[in-house]
């Protein structure tokens, strides 16, 4: 097997395990406030990092798995792993340029957090650094691939509108109390003891700041 192909297999297996551990921890957090776990399927696809990182375990899998077939085909074509480099290129920057400050996760929350964000982009874009001939790139398909998070952008912008405008009031509580049960529980998932001063600081910084961390809150909810 040559290295590149065992690089791949690899990197594909890491990709599916980051992206099952998010959706193990995403029912986990749901039932524990409550919520029916039907709808954590449109949770877990409404993110543009859960999606990306979808695209780079296909991208990776179906030309192993399939290689002869129109599918396989496309997804090793150099303009289709390239497009897919540069979302999951972006989806690490805007993390941690913009996202990882707000929260602190723990335990197995960390562990997916950082595969989905840090390890599997920069892995990515290890792989088609080495396997992407660059003499077959162009400018347009470059240009094609800003439609995908132009796309993500305006359904989720869509879907805002649609659900109506957030009241901090009513949401306050709801967002305080799972993203307290959420720590809970990957604390328990990492193996780490509950710490009810967590949660004090979360209820005291929803107190302190108000509509400000709910509405943050309710992002990530």
């Amino acid at each position: 097997m040559k290295m590149k192909t065992a690089f791949a297999i690899g990197l594909a297996l890491l990709a599916w395990f980051a992206l099952i551990l998010q959706w193990l921890i995403l029912l986990q957090v749901r039932r524990a406030a409550g919520l029916s776990l039907s709808g954590g399927v449109g949770n877990f696809f409404s993110y543009f990092t859960v999606l990306t990182n979808l695209l780079v375990a296909l991208t990776l899998s179906l030309p192993l798995v399939w290689p002869a077939s129109r599918a396989g085909h496309l997804l090793s074509a150099a303009d289709f792993r390239t497009g897919v480099a540069a979302n999951i290129a972006l989806v690490g920057l805007t993390y941690s340029l913009l996202l990882r400050a707000l929260w602190q996760p723990q335990g197995a929350q960390w562990l997916a957090d950082t595969l989905l964000h840090d390890a599997v982009p920069l892995l990515y874009l290890l792989l088609w650094a080495w396997v992407v001939p660059r003499a077959v790139l162009g400018w347009s398909s470059a240009l094609r691939w800003t439609l995908y998070p132009l796309a993500y952008l305006a359904v989720r912008a869509a879907a805002r509108r649609l659900a109506g405008p957030l009241s901090v009031s009513v949401h306050r509580c709801r967002a305080t109390g799972l993203c307290t049960r959420g720590l809970e529980c990957c604390r328990r998932a990492g193996g780490v003891p509950a710490d009810r001063g967590g949660a004090d600081r979360v209820e005291s910084a929803q107190a302190g700041n108000g509509g400000e961390f709910a509405m943050r809150l309710e992002r990530w909810t």
